[in-house]
């Protein structure tokens, strides 16, 4: 009987987290930095042959203690980034609301399908980010740790659990922590959710 698993980590704390970073190159903040050193202490533990996650700053940081630690290396997936936002990156939802009142409230009212200027929808993501996954699952693995971002991995946990689009925000995603999935004969079992790195209790 073949088993897999997957240990799903969302990155960091990154500042100013009320902003749409998406596919912006922001780094991690200081508390940001301790939860990757907390996560890498536990994620040892796991044993991952491999390592892979997007290529933005901010998960690239939160994988440096683990990487310091496991002697492996990242394996990066620009397809694994979060959604673009175009014209809305790192820019509050007060000031898009200000600068983009009507595609504000159709992103909202519509936000499976509606894409802001110059990004893409999460229907768009979804595709780019299930490519990148099916890539992963072809190569060689048993035990892999993939960092990402809170829409990526969301997108993911969907996929494994049948789950429609529009229950992507029935599944929590805080910052540094990780859920697990094991899959027997290929099929899933989602085994931890969202569980905090150690001494990150609390923190978001």
């Amino acid at each position: 009987m073949s088993k897999r698993t997957l240990f799903l980590v969302r990155h960091g704390a990154v500042e100013q987290q009320k902003r749409f970073w998406g596919c912006m190159d922001v780094a991690l903040s200081q508390q940001g930095r301790r939860q990757a050193v907390r996560l890498a202490q536990q994620a040892t533990r796991w044993l991952p042959e491999r390592i892979v996650g997007s290529d933005l700053l901010r998960v690239r940081q939160t994988a440096e203690p683990l990487l310091d630690a496991t002697g492996l290396q990242l394996e990066t997936f620009a397809d694994l980034r979060e959604c673009h936002f175009g014209e809305w990156e790192g820019l509050t939802w007060q000031e898009i609301r200000r600068r983009d009142p009507d595609q504000a409230e159709r992103f909202l009212q519509e936000w499976v399908t509606a894409t802001p200027p110059g990004g893409e929808s999460v229907q768009a993501m979804q595709g780019r980010v299930m490519r990148a996954w099916q890539s992963i699952w072809e190569q060689p693995w048993q035990r892999l740790a993939l960092i990402g971002h809170a829409g990526t991995n969301r997108l993911l946990l969907l996929q494994f659990l049948e789950m429609p689009l529009r229950h992507l925000f029935r599944i929590a995603q805080d910052y540094a922590c990780w859920s697990r999935v094991d899959f027997v004969e290929g099929a899933p079992t989602l085994q931890h959710l969202n569980i905090p790195s150690q001494g990150n209790l609390g923190e978001r």
